[in-house]
C-alpha cells in the first residue's frame, strides 16, 4: 500500500513506486490501471525519441528518405502513445495485451500509417512556410521525383491498404474485440478530424465543429432543447450546411449465433467508402440520417 511520510517538512510519498511496479507482478484481479504507467513510460520514451529525430532533420536540414520519415513518423503521430493511454482501465486489458500492443500490431501500425499521413496532408499548405520543411509529401516528392498529386494519389494508396490491414486484424479471435475496436476508433477520429484535407486540430472551427453540433443535437441529452435553440448555432437565415463526407460504418460487423460465438463465417467486411451526408439543421433531416 502507499504510504505518506513528512521529511524536512515536504510529504513524501511511494504512490509512484507502487504504481509503475513491475509487470511480472500482476495479478489478473488487477486492471490495466495498475500497471498502465509501466507501458505508457515506454511509449511516452518511444515518443520523444521520434520528436527528437525530427528535430535533428530539421535544424540540420536533412532531408530523410520517406521510409525513414515514415517509419520515425508512426511514433510522432502519438497515436502508439494515445493507443496504449486509451486502454487504461480496461478489464479487457491483461499483461498479454499490452505485450501484444508493444509489439507493434498490425492494426496499430495501420491507424498510426494513417494519422501520419493524413495529418501531414492536412498541415503541408501551413508547414510549408517554414524555411526548411519535412513532411511525408516533400520527402516522397523529393525522394521520387513526381509531382504533388502523384504523391497524394500514392498516400491514398497507402491508406486503402491499412484499411484493408484493419479489415483483417478485426478478425482476429485471439484479441478481445473491445481492444481492437479502441484501435479501429482512432483511425475513424483520424478521418473526421482532417476530413476534406483540413487540420481538424489546428482549425477546430473549421472540421470539427459542425460534427460535434450534429453529434450533440442527434446524440440527445437535452443539449439542444428545439430546433429553434439549435439553429442559433448558425448563420441567420441558413436553413442547410454544405454537406461532408463521412466513412460508412460499421467497416466490421459481426452477425450473432444462437451459440453466442462469434466465428470467422459470422463476419462481415465492408471496406469504407465515402459517401455524403448533408449536415441537419432541420428536424426531417435529422430522421433521414
Amino acid at each position: 500500500m502507499a504510504s505518506l511520510r513528512v521529511d524536512n517538512g515536504h510529504v513524501v510519498s511511494n504512490l509512484q513506486q507502487e504504481i509503475v511496479r513491475p509487470v511480472n507482478h500482476f495479478t489478473p484481479s488487477m486492471w490495466g490501471d495498475f500497471f498502465i504507467s509501466y507501458s505508457l513510460n515506454n511509449q511516452f520514451k518511444q515518443t520523444v525519441r521520434s520528436y527528437d529525430m525530427e528535430a535533428r532533420w530539421f535544424f540540420g536540414e536533412q532531408m530523410p528518405t520517406f521510409t525513414e520519415y515514415l517509419s520515425n513518423g508512426l511514433f510522432s503521430s502519438s497515436y502508439y502513445l494515445m493507443s496504449a493511454a486509451a486502454l487504461m482501465g480496461m478489464k479487457s486489458a491483461k499483461k498479454e495485451t499490452y505485450d501484444w500492443h508493444w509489439d507493434n500490431p498490425k492494426i496499430l501500425k495501420a491507424a498510426c500509417t494513417m494519422g501520419r499521413l493524413q495529418n501531414d496532408v492536412a498541415s503541408c499548405e501551413r508547414e510549408n512556410k517554414r524555411e526548411h520543411n519535412i513532411l511525408a509529401i516533400e520527402c516522397y516528392m523529393k525522394e521520387q521525383g513526381v509531382s504533388k498529386q502523384e504523391a497524394l494519389e500514392k498516400f491514398l494508396e497507402i491508406s486503402e491498404k491499412a484499411w484493408i490491414d484493419m479489415n483483417e486484424e478485426l478478425l482476429r479471435l485471439d484479441v478481445s474485440r473491445d481492444i481492437l475496436v479502441r484501435i479501429l476508433n482512432i483511425a475513424r477520429m483520424t478521418d473526421s478530424s482532417y476530413m476534406h484535407d483540413i487540420d481538424g486540430y489546428t482549425f477546430p472551427e473549421q472540421a470539427l465543429k459542425r460534427q460535434m453540433l450534429r453529434t450533440l443535437v442527434q446524440g440527445g441529452g437535452g443539449v439542444f432543447k428545439s430546433q429553434a435553440e439549435f439553429s442559433k448555432t448558425n448563420k441567420p437565415g441558413s436553413n442547410l450546411v454544405p454537406s461532408h463526407t463521412v466513412y460508412s460504418e460499421p467497416i466490421l460487423t459481426v452477425g450473432s449465433q444462437s451459440n453466442g460465438s462469434n466465428s470467422p463465417s459470422n463476419f462481415h467486411i465492408e471496406t469504407p467508402k465515402p459517401r455524403s451526408l448533408p449536415f441537419p439543421t432541420r428536424k426531417s433531416d435529422l430522421h433521414a440520417i
